[in-house]
């Protein structure tokens, strides 16, 4: 029988000669992405009861560019995952401009905030590093996947409109 072998824990000095162990990084903070591009299978079921097969089809293709962009992370499939945002974005103002009337007036409210959000913590992180592109990858991921789940609700609204 082969030994297992004990697992040292890696202790360094700080800067004031205490001994600290270091932290690993988890592996679901590492993935975290992935995990939460699959929020985007709701829509796909949403988008497919509501009769919106189009809505259905972009999500799917969108889940599909996530997962593989967040999952290899090269600008291939950025370019790709980028295309697919642009798409259900796009789809997603049209439906919420043909759907528009004056006694839905809270929901159009909420999706434009929403959509507001959404575009401070990515393009407004990215100008400033802040937010989905903070300098801690961990913290980043974090409201990266806030985003996720933010769109993705704001999505919900306009598919149930």
């Amino acid at each position: 029988m082969k030994e297992r072998k004990k697992v040292k824990n890696i202790k360094r000095k700080d800067k004031k000669g205490i001994k600290r162990k270091r932290k690993r990084k988890s592996w679901l903070v590492k993935h975290l992405l992935i995990f939460t591009s699959f929020i985007f299978l709701t829509n796909v079921l949403s988008a497919g009861i509501c009769q919106h097969y189009l809505y259905s089809f972009l999500f799917a293709l969108l889940t599909l560019t996530s997962v593989v962009y967040h999952w290899t992370r090269n600008i291939y499939t950025n370019i790709l995952d980028k295309i697919g945002i642009f798409l259900v974005v796009f789809y997603g103002t049209y439906n919420l401009h043909k759907k528009t009337h004056a006694y839905k007036f809270v929901f159009v409210t909420l999706v434009v905030f929403l959509f507001l959000v959404t575009n401070m913590l990515y393009i407004y992180g990215y100008f400033t590093k802040q937010f989905c592109f903070h300098r801690k990858l961990c913290i980043g991921n974090k409201y990266h996947s806030l985003v996720h789940c933010i769109s993705s609700l704001a999505h919900h609204l306009i598919i149930f409109m």
